[in-house]
């Protein structure tokens, strides 16, 4: 330690004693700590925006219809109309009901049905459920239409589940070109079960890549009536629609049923689901605490 002229002791200078001013200087600086907070600020939350965006875009495509505004997101599906079968619609009791009559040319064009696609979306993996009133008058299918392509007369292709009359059984059929290929294995045809037509029934659906799944539950008992299950990787995704289907060739007879409380739901693919978890463990890094 010397003097200067003032008389306030100073200390000789030296390389580690600056060094050692600087590297104190650049950790208490103020500012560039603010800086460094900022920064990981701005990381945090741009990142978290990905995240809710990955997260929340299939929700986008989520829909709903009690059709209490009438069918105006449905596009009719009436492939026999140019041949004298057109299937019509109605909404009885705030309901949607569908009725076809017999083709006239069972043969030839196959049996009288008929339905209504939710206009403009396309489904993969999913969750489905509506309401079924009526609809045991006649031998028929009545069900929803799932992952369909090219829907119209002799083209459509995709998965078909609901209650099939004719046979007393909840089922999950295969599609090819407007024709039913059978059940997608033994587990997705049920025993046979007596529905009580003055009650109403739920039938909920779940698609999740080559796995599908039914329930049949009583609206009014609130008893699940049943359950069935298959495996099949066909069509991986397309057009979800309500439908019946006449599975009779006697003349006059008309198939009917009325649907209510209509809504599906998209489940993230697991590549979602993936983007999303490395975001948020972007997010845990980036707010990691910082050695000093």
């Amino acid at each position: 330690m010397t003097g200067d002229d003032t008389g306030i002791a100073t200390f000789p200078s030296s390389p580690a004693v600056e060094m050692s001013v600087s590297v104190f200087l650049r950790r208490s600086d103020p500012v560039s700590a603010i800086k460094t907070n900022m920064k990981r600020s701005s990381i945090t939350t741009q990142v978290l925006l990905a995240c809710t965006s990955l997260v929340a875009l299939p929700a986008l495509a989520d829909f709903s219809d009690n059709f209490q505004s009438g069918d105006n997101a449905w596009t009719h599906y009436s492939p026999l109309t140019p041949f004298g079968s057109p299937a019509t619609y109605s909404f009885p009791n705030l309901g949607y009901q569908i009725s076809v009559p017999q083709s006239l040319a069972p043969t030839q064009l196959g049996d009288g049905r008929g339905g209504s696609f939710v206009t403009g979306q396309s489904y993969s993996d999913f969750s489905l459920s509506f309401d079924v009133f009526g609809g045991g008058g006649s031998p028929q299918f009545t069900g929803a239409f799932t992952r369909v392509t090219t829907p119209g007369l002799g083209t459509l292709n995709g998965y078909a589940v609901g209650f099939d009359y004719a046979t007393d059984q909840l089922v999950i059929n295969k599609v090819v070109n407007e024709a039913s290929a059978g059940s997608i294995g033994a587990t997705a045809v049920s025993p046979v079960v007596a529905l009580n037509t003055a009650d109403g029934y739920t039938i909920t659906y779940t698609a999740l890549g080559a796995f599908q799944q039914a329930t049949l539950t009583d609206k009014t008992t609130g008893n699940v009536v049943t359950t069935v299950y298959g495996t099949d990787g066909s069509y991986t995704g397309g057009q979800i629609g309500l439908g019946v289907v006449l599975e009779s060739t006697t003349p006059g007879l008309t198939a009917s049923a009325t649907f209510g409380n209509f809504s599906v739901t998209s489940v993230p693919e697991p590549s979602t689901w993936a983007l999303a978890v490395i975001g948020l463990g972007a997010v845990a890094w980036s707010s990691r605490p910082q050695r000093r």
